[in-house]
């Protein structure tokens, strides 16, 4: 099942996330497919998305009772970012 063309991100959308992400807009422009990937990506199993008296998303684990304000894949992401970079300086 897709996402209704109304639900997908803006590139702006995209890019905010790539430079939260930490991914380098000019000299990674071909990585950013990896924000858009997590812009996208749904919460894992046990996580639940909520938001405060304050209109701020944040995520709580069932499973953990942890509440987090950062997506839970977010830094997984990041991680993956800077292991492809690092693949690209090696081949350059």
């Amino acid at each position: 099942m897709g996402v209704a063309p109304e639900d997908m991100p803006t590139k702006e959308e995209i890019e905010d996330y790539a430079i939260y992400l930490s991914i380098d807009l000019v000299e990674d422009s071909d990585l950013v497919y990896i924000a858009e990937w997590a812009i996208n990506a749904p919460l894992p199993e046990g996580w639940s998305e909520h938001v405060d008296e304050e209109g701020h998303e944040f995520y709580f684990n069932t499973m953990t009772n942890v509440s987090t304000y950062e997506h839970p894949l977010d830094e997984q992401y990041r991680t993956y970012y800077r292991q492809m970079k690092e693949q690209k300086s090696q081949k350059a």
